[in-house]
């Protein structure tokens, strides 16, 4: 099976994997199952985890780089892709589940495409057991989750953050890989957590400036 590290015939190179994280003993090692076997490169970033999350990943061979949490998604990413070697980041939650075939895809298309950028089909299931529930859709987005590295690309927004404005004001181009990415966040009591610290952070940047577009959106 390739690994990311083979993606360029004839040359190594890597695609990085970048991951932020705080308190996912529960979802981690699956997430590590899925990753590992392909990623030549994996930069996760812990936000200030209390649980066994990078007692977990340590004992996987995972080094853990430490983000002090400051209540802003785009620092924490940020902070995370200036980590990566590789020539590609694809970017990854906890959360996210990328099948062996899409990973396969991947390394199929990236030494032949001209783009900056890669959106996915960015699938929300509504039960952790998402593997016999890939037909329980709760909703269905088109994501951008692969851009080159070392282009200057970063995260904008504390909350909801984003790298697709970056990209095209940059210059950049995107194409649509047909291949879902899996994501869990929203999956059973996970939504309404995800949900409360959401709407937490947005508040408390609405009232730092409430003519923000973003926040009084």
């Amino acid at each position: 099976m390739a690994r990311l590290s083979q993606i360029v015939s004839g040359t190594p190179t890597l695609l990085s994997v970048c991951t932020i994280m705080k308190n996912e003993e529960r979802l981690l090692p699956e997430f590590l199952d899925s990753v590992l076997p392909f990623a030549g490169d994996l930069v996760l970033v812990d936000t200030g985890s209390t649980d066994r999350s990078v007692d977990l990943a340590r004992e996987r061979g995972v080094e853990c780089h430490h983000f002090e949490w400051c209540d802003h998604f785009s620092k924490a990413r940020n902070f995370s892709l200036e980590r990566a070697r590789g020539d590609w980041i694809l970017v990854l939650d906890v959360d996210d589940r990328v099948l062996p075939a899409t990973f396969e895809l991947l390394f199929e298309h990236l030494p032949k495409t001209d783009a900056d950028a890669l959106y996915f089909p960015y699938v929300s299931l509504r039960f952790l057991d998402w593997k016999n529930t890939l037909a329980d859709v709760k909703a269905v987005q088109t994501r951008l989750m692969v851009f080159r590295n070392n282009k200057g690309y970063h995260y904008r927004n504390p909350v909801h953050e984003k790298i697709d404005t970056v990209i095209e004001e940059m210059g950049g181009s995107f194409v649509l890989l047909d291949s879902k990415v899996y994501h869990l966040g929203y999956a059973e009591e996970l939504d309404q957590l995800k949900a409360d610290r959401n709407r937490k952070m947005i508040l408390e940047n609405f009232r730092r400036d409430p003519t923000d577009p973003h926040f009084l959106h």
